[in-house]
């Protein structure tokens, strides 16, 4: 593609994107082909006491698999985290209607009850789990020879070989000690966690 191709395309591609663009300057569209940030919105929206868009919640009840388990994206391969993230919304939206005293869409139910039983392994979805009632807190603390473990490993660390330490990964079922996030180690291990 030519100089000149390339920046047609271009112009084309932002007159598109300014044609989406609203009176006040914002812009709206499908939030995301990925179950985790189309759940963490419903959710967000339901913590600030709003029901969950109604595009939104058709979008989650779309993306349930023939089996009762959510895709992670738009690939065909389900994943029981994005399962229990869904059901947690679905859940939630439909205390948020019993709590105003209206029925909940039949469709929420109806899909509430073709999940399969599935436990969530994933801490930052128990963490959801117990803000909403799910779970109790405590069952997301590390027990006390897990948090010393936790500590040995982090003193550890400096000690330890770079082909090693570019391996290592947290574990994903822990609540990370708070003291991690004051550390170099966090700088190395939890990028996508800054960003996000």
């Amino acid at each position: 593609m030519n100089d000149s191709a390339k920046a047609q395309a271009r112009n084309r591609a932002r007159q598109y994107l300014l044609s989406l663009q609203a009176e006040d300057g914002h812009f709206e569209g499908q939030l995301s082909s990925s179950t985790y940030p189309s759940c963490a919105y419903a959710l967000l929206q339901l913590a600030q006491a709003r029901t969950p868009d109604l595009t939104l919640l058709e979008w989650v009840l779309d993306q349930q698999h023939v089996g009762g388990h959510w895709r992670l994206d738009a690939s065909e391969l389900t994943d029981p985290e994005a399962t229990c993230f869904a059901r947690l919304v679905l859940r939630q939206t439909a205390a948020d209607y019993r709590l105003r005293n209206e029925q909940p869409p039949t469709e929420i139910e109806h899909v509430l009850d073709r999940i399969p039983p599935t436990e969530s392994h994933l801490w930052l979805i128990r963490l959801f789990e117990a803000y909403c009632g799910q779970r109790n807190w405590n069952s997301l603390l590390p027990s006390a020879s897990v948090r010393f473990l936790m500590g040995m490993a982090q003193r550890l660390m400096p000690l330890l070989p770079k082909a090693l330490l570019n391996r290592a990964k947290p574990p994903m079922h822990l609540a990370p000690p708070p003291d991690l996030f004051r550390t170099p180690t966090f700088q190395k291990l939890f990028i996508a966690e800054q960003h996000t």
